[in-house]
């Protein structure tokens, strides 16, 4: 039995060091506290209790929070309003470190309110950065991710690039969760390279802490080892005891999932005595979990025992539920293997029943295995199938919890745009109408000027305009409906889409994580073909979890309004680089960007997808033998931008120059070149979305030029109202 990983990550991520460990004091500690013992005014004993508390935050939160209750309890701490934001932004963090996180969001609030009125940019990011971080805990990951971006927002403002990172490191962390690993690793590369220029040792570790978590999560333990080697050297720069803790943990962990037992005890009781002589008490239950778990898969249960009941003890010390809970589970799994049945049920029963209390899911799911598998043991058999049903039962609930409430949400959406739309159908009407109330005033003034003199004449005007008038009114009132049945129609098609990927993604996720579970576990059982088979499966649920992503994104190109606003394509083009670094650095790529116009009219979301995905296929579509070598130009040509992204490529026959752009459409086998068929195709829409065009022109074995088209914003006004009605 393997010792969850993700129980560590919210312990090292979060609660950064022990509390009570007052032999950690330095003298710069001594010193704030020799002042704050002197005759000093109240500002500066508020200012100075801030400082201490910020300070203890590394060695002893609940001091923190007593100097920070001893602010804001002080009878002037009023006439001092932003020493008070401060004070409340500090007890809002020193309840995260504990995981309160009710009080946390409470007094972040509270601050972020002042930070906010007073345009205090980068304590403004840091309340957002803190929110997102409780709602990522607590697996609300669209709150999360929304957090995050706007703490990118402030931090831009206030040219903080320290917190600009720390938002692209919890991204990624928000995509990790929901196993969007490319869109993962991405935000921690951008935050590792902030944090490389400003050399700040510390969170170059956490990234590739992550980086490395990343890799063993999908058992590229190769890949995984070169990271936490960058993060243990970087920790070690910075003297970081708990990190250089955490990462080693992280390493023992992953010789555990590769069955290295051996090397993975060595490691874990390196951690544990450093943790031991640091004083450091939280890693110590995960720690000896693990041990525990090494010690049970050896079959030294002499020794597993001895770790488990520590185990215990400092879960206990610590009132880690999570860990006691483990504990217990481990002590269940080995008694299992002992054969001593009874003991092994008492105990799995005694983490069931804590798991039912705190809805732990993964718990549940685990004990309910070991129950059912020592009622099997035993001959109790109705027993035994109450309890497979109920593992059945968990584990569909871990994929599905989150599903379930997808259709309220996007009815509630489908409701919201409905109206949006009968509103407009509805101010349409209105001006239509007002304008035609007018026509009939200026009717009415011309046949009073001209009198008797012309009333035959005006006679017949009049009546021919009212003719024309109930024509345009009866052709308006059929484009009307018309318009109203299309509306609902593609809002209904837009609704099922969004309800089918979701529930096409969790049964994917399902295939897709039990065949890898099932390969893991059971690979020394299979031959060759049979474990061939499990990866095609495997392969099989992310391709298709792939295509259901990408039809949702092309279903959506023309459901959406476009956001029409003036930018500079230099800037697109630049931050479709930044996001695709990882990528142009592993080949070595080389990218030339010339004569772009500062300022376009265009939907910046969606065209920038559109430089992404050309960009991106001709970094891909490339010989190994070949550096990539690619040019992005523009010229103006009747009235548009005309932009262009050559590349030396494989090429494409001339014979695929319009199926190219069609949805699903590949000109290779998915072995040699991984996609979906859709990039061009959703290109393509977003184009003629902007009233443009896209094509290419290719040698093959020589490379391919993609062209497309966007209005000039020599007439900014008059691109406006043509995107507008392409748009509708």
């Amino acid at each position: 039995m393997k010792v969850t990983y993700h129980s560590i990550l919210f312990l090292f991520f979060i609660i950064s060091i022990n509390t009570n460990l007052t032999a950690f004091y330095t003298s710069e500690s001594d010193s704030l506290e020799t002042v704050l013992e002197s005759d000093i005014s109240e500002e500066q004993r508020i200012r100075t209790r801030n400082n201490l508390a910020e300070y203890n935050f590394k060695y002893n939160v609940n001091k923190s929070i007593g100097h920070l209750s001893e602010n804001l309890n002080s009878s002037r701490i009023e006439d001092f309003p932003k020493l008070k934001a401060k004070s409340l932004y500090l007890m809002g963090r020193a309840h995260l470190l504990i995981t309160d996180f009710e009080k946390s969001t409470s007094y972040l609030n509270q601050a972020k309110e002042y930070f906010s009125k007073n345009k205090n940019y980068k304590e403004f990011g840091d309340c957002f950065k803190d929110l997102g971080t409780i709602q990522l805990h607590q697996n609300n990951f669209d709150e999360a991710e929304h957090f995050y971006q706007k703490g990118i927002e402030a931090y831009d403002k206030a040219n903080y690039k320290t917190g600009f990172a720390h938002c692209n490191l919890n991204l990624g962390n928000v995509y990790i969760e929901q196993f969007r690993y490319a869109q993962g690793i991405q935000y921690y590369y951008n935050a590792l390279k902030i944090y490389e220029e400003l050399n700040l040792h510390r969170y170059i570790g956490m990234a590739n802490n992550n980086i490395g978590n990343i890799y063993k999560e999908n058992q590229n333990y190769k890949k995984a080892y070169e990271h936490y080697e960058k993060a243990s050297q970087s920790y070690q720069i910075d003297k970081d005891s708990l990190q250089i803790i955490n990462v080693n943990l992280n390493i023992g962990s992953t010789y555990l999932d590769e069955e290295n037992y051996d090397q993975a005890i060595q490691i874990l009781y390196k951690a544990l005595g450093d943790a031991k002589n640091t004083g450091f008490v939280h890693p110590l239950p995960v720690i000896y979990n693990n041990i525990t778990a090494c010690h049970i898969n050896l079959g030294n249960y002499e020794l597993a025992e001895q770790n488990n009941k520590m185990a215990e003890q400092s879960a206990s010390m610590n009132r880690n539920k999570a860990e006691i809970m483990s504990a217990n589970l481990l002590a269940a799994e080995m008694n299992l293997r002992k054969k001593e049945y009874k003991k092994s049920i008492q105990l799995a029963k005694i983490a069931y029943e804590e798991a039912v209390k705190n809805n732990h899911l993964v718990v549940l799911s685990d004990a309910s295995k070991i129950l059912y598998s020592n009622y099997k043991a035993i001959n109790q058999f109705e027993k035994s199938l109450d309890f497979l049903e109920l593992n059945k039962v968990y584990r569909d609930s871990l994929f599905n919890e989150s599903r379930m409430k997808i259709p309220l949400s996007k009815d509630f959406e489908y409701q919201l745009e409905k109206q949006k739309r009968a509103q407009i159908i509805q101010q349409e009407k209105d001006k239509l109408s007002w304008e035609a109330k007018l026509d009939f005033q200026r009717l009415i003034s011309i046949f009073l000027i001209v009198g008797f003199l012309v009333l035959g004449l005006a006679a017949f005007v009049m009546y021919k305009n009212f003719k024309a008038k109930r024509m345009a009114e009866g052709e308006l009132e059929k484009k009307n409906k018309m318009l109203e049945k299309y509306i609902e129609s593609n809002i209904q098609l837009e609704q099922f889409a969004h309800i089918a990927s979701h529930d096409l993604k969790s049964p994917l996720r399902t295939v897709g994580s039990f065949s890898s579970l099932l390969k893991r576990r059971a690979k020394d059982k299979l031959n060759e073909n049979e474990l061939e088979y499990l990866d095609m499966i495997s392969n099989a649920a992310k391709l298709m979890w792939n295509l259901v992503d990408d039809l949702m994104t092309y279903s959506q190109v023309n459901s959406l309004q476009m956001n029409l606003t003036a930018h500079d394509a230099n800037h697109l083009v630049k931050e479709v680089l930044g996001n695709l670094d990882f990528s142009i650095n592993e080949k070595n790529a080389k990218i030339k960007v010339a004569n772009l116009p500062a300022k376009i009219m265009v939907d910046e979301t969606k065209v920038r997808q559109v430089f992404q995905n050309l960009i991106a296929n001709s970094l891909k579509f490339m010989t190994a033998d070949k550096t990539p070598e690619i040019n992005i130009n523009c010229i103006p040509e009747n009235g548009f931008w005309k932009f262009s992204i050559q590349d030396n490529g494989i090429g494409i026959s001339d014979e695929y120059r319009e199926k190219i752009f069609k949805p699903y459409k590949q000109l290779h086998t998915k072995d040699k070149y991984e996609g979906t068929g859709m990039g061009l195709a959703i290109c393509k829409k977003i184009v003629e979305k902007h009233g443009g065009d896209i094509y290419f022109e290719s040698e093959e074995g020589k490379g391919t030029t993609f062209y497309f088209t966007i209005l000039s914003t020599l007439g900014v006004e008059k691109d406006k109202e043509l995107l507008a009605d392409i748009a509708v």
